[in-house]
C-alpha cells in the first residue's frame, strides 16, 4: 500500500462527505487500513478536514473516480467500522470434549482458535461440564459455535489433522510495520504504546511446528538498532530495503518454494497490506507455483482483521486456491502478541510466561487433575513423576489404552511408560 502520509495530486481529486465521528476514527488510526483496502481499486485517500475525505486514482489507473468508486469507499468504511464490534457466546462442554481440546498441551486448542478466528476460554464448571466462552467478531462467533459442535461430533478427525500439521516445516515471513501497527489499532482508537512481541508471534503461529526460517521484512527507514536487536535475539533475519514491502514478502515466499526439494511445507505470511494489482498478481504466481508442485505447499496468511486487504479475502474464497491459501487472524491472541513500550524489550506477557505462571501456580497449590481441573491429581506419569489425573477421570479409561493413545506426559510432554498412584 502507499507508504507514509498520503499527498493528494492537484488534478483528478474527488471529495467525499463523511461524519465528524468517522473523521475522528480515521485520524485515530483507521486511515491506514482504509488506504490499504482501497488499493484493490487503485485508489488512495486522505482526510482533508473534519467532514471531507479526498480521493484520487493511483497508477496504472487512468480513468477518473466515479460514483461506483464512492460506493466502494463507503462499503470499505462500513466494514472497517464494524470490525471492532465484539460478541461473546457460551458453549457448554462435557469433560471428555474438554480433555480432547487440551490435547498436546493446549496446542490443539490454539489451532482451533486460529482457524475459527475467535478466543476460546474456559470459564467455569457446572455439574461437571465446562462452560466455554467464545469471543470475537460477531459473524465469526456464530460460525465458531456451529463449527465446534460439528468438531465434537467427530473429534478424532481434528486430532488427526493436528498431528499431520505438526509434521510440517514452516517458513515465517513477517511484514514488520503492518503487524506492529495492527497491535496499536484497538476498537475505536489507536494506542501507540503497543508493539509487536516477536517471541510470542513465533510461538503462536508455529504452534509446535518446526521452523526452517524466520524473516522480518520492512522499509530501510524503519530499521532502527532496537528493531535489529530484537530480531537478532529472537532468531529472525532482517530484510529492510526500499520498494514495496508486501511484494518483496511474496517474492521471498516464492523463492522459498522454488528452493526446496520437498513439496510439503507451510509458508506463514504475516501481513494484511497490499500494493494493489501487483500484489494480487504476485500472490497468484505464488499459489500457482505451489499447485504446480503437487499441492503439498500451503500458505497461511496471518493478519490483524482490521488490516487485512480485501484482495487476500477474495483470493481465499476462490475455488482454485481454497486448498492452498488460508487466512488466519491474529486478534484472538492480541494479549499475547502485544507489548507495552517500556515494560520489557520484547513482550509484556509471552506465551512462555503464561505457561510458566501456570506451572508456578501449580507448585504453590494442590496439583489439580489436568482433565477436570477440579479434583486433586493422584495418578502420576512415569518416569517424570508428574501428577496429572484424579481417580474419577482415570476411571473413565483403561490406563494402558490411555498411554497408547497419548504417550506423552500431560504436564511436561516427556514420553511415559506407565501410570502410578501417588
Amino acid at each position: 500500500m502507499p507508504a507514509g502520509t498520503a499527498s493528494a495530486p492537484r488534478e483528478r481529486v474527488r471529495t467525499m462527505n463523511v461524519d465528524v465521528d468517522v473523521t475522528k476514527k480515521l485520524e485515530r488510526g483507521l486511515l491506514y487500513p482504509l488506504r490499504n483496502a482501497l488499493t484493490q481499486h487503485s485508489l488512495d485517500c486522505r482526510v482533508k478536514n473534519r467532514t471531507t475525505l479526498e480521493l484520487w486514482p493511483l497508477k496504472p489507473r487512468t480513468d477518473d473516480i466515479g460514483d461506483q468508486d464512492l460506493l466502494e469507499v463507503s462499503s470499505a468504511l462500513s466494514c472497517l467500522l464494524s470490525v471492532g464490534q465484539q460478541e461473546e457466546d457460551e458453549l457448554p462442554l462435557g469433560l471428555e470434549h474438554w480433555r480432547q481440546l487440551r490435547f498436546a498441551g493446549g496446542k490443539l486448542l490454539r489451532m482451533l482458535e486460529s482457524e475459527l478466528g475467535v478466543s476460546i476460554l474456559p470459564r467455569h464448571e457446572v455439574f461437571r461440564r465446562i462452560i466455554l466462552q467464545l469471543r470475537g467478531h460477531s459473524d465469526l462467533v456464530s460460525k465458531a459455535f456451529v463449527a465446534l459442535v460439528e468438531i465434537f461430533s467427530e473429534p478424532d478427525k481434528v486430532e488427526k489433522r493436528f498431528l499431520q500439521e505438526q509434521q510440517k516445516t514452516a517458513h515465517m515471513l513477517v511484514d514488520w510495520a503492518d503487524a506492529d501497527y495492527g497491535c496499536q489499532l484497538l476498537p475505536g482508537r489507536r494506542n501507540p504504546s503497543k508493539n509487536l512481541a516477536l517471541k510470542s508471534l513465533a510461538t503462536v503461529l508455529l504452534n509446535g511446528r518446526k521452523s526452517s526460517s524466520k524473516v522480518c521484512v520492512g522499509r530501510r527507514q524503519d530499521l532502527s538498532q532496537t528493531v535489529r536487536d530484537i530480531c537478532s535475539r529472537e532468531g529472525y533475519r532482517v530484510d529492510f530495503r526500499g520498494g514495496s514491502v508486501v511484494n518483496r514478502l511474496l517474492q521471498l515466499a516464492a523463492d522459498q518454494v522454488r528452493g526446496r526439494s520437498s513439496s510439503d511445507g507451510v509458508i506463514i505470511l504475516v501481513t494484511g497490506a497490499s500494493a494493489g494489482p501487483s500484489t494480487k498478481q504476485l500472490l497468484h504466481t505464488l499459489l500457482d507455483l505451489m499447485l504446480s508442485q503437487g499441492g503439498g505447499w500451503k500458505v497461511e496468511l496471518w493478519s490483524w482483521r482490521i488490516c487485512c486487504s480485501p484482495i487476500y479475502q477474495a483470493l481465499a474464497q476462490d475455488p482454485n486456491y481454497t486448498a492452498v491459501l488460508k487466512i488466519r487472524y491474529l486478534d484472538p491472541f492480541r494479549d499475547l502478541l502485544s507489548t507495552t513500550e517500556g515494560s520489557r524489550k520484547d513482550g509484556d506477557r509471552t506465551v512462555e510466561d503464561s505457561e510458566k505462571e501456570d506451572d508456578e501456580a501449580d507448585d504453590d497449590d494442590v496439583d489439580l487433575c489436568t482433565w477436570c481441573l477440579t479434583e486433586p491429581a493422584v495418578w502420576a506419569f512415569l518416569p517424570c513423576n508428574h501428577l496429572a489425573l484424579c481417580h474419577d477421570c482415570l476411571s473413565l479409561e483403561d490406563p494402558r489404552q490411555l498411554i497408547a493413545r497419548s504417550p506423552l506426559c500431560f504436564v511436561c510432554r516427556t514420553p511415559c511408560v506407565e501410570l502410578r498412584h501417588a
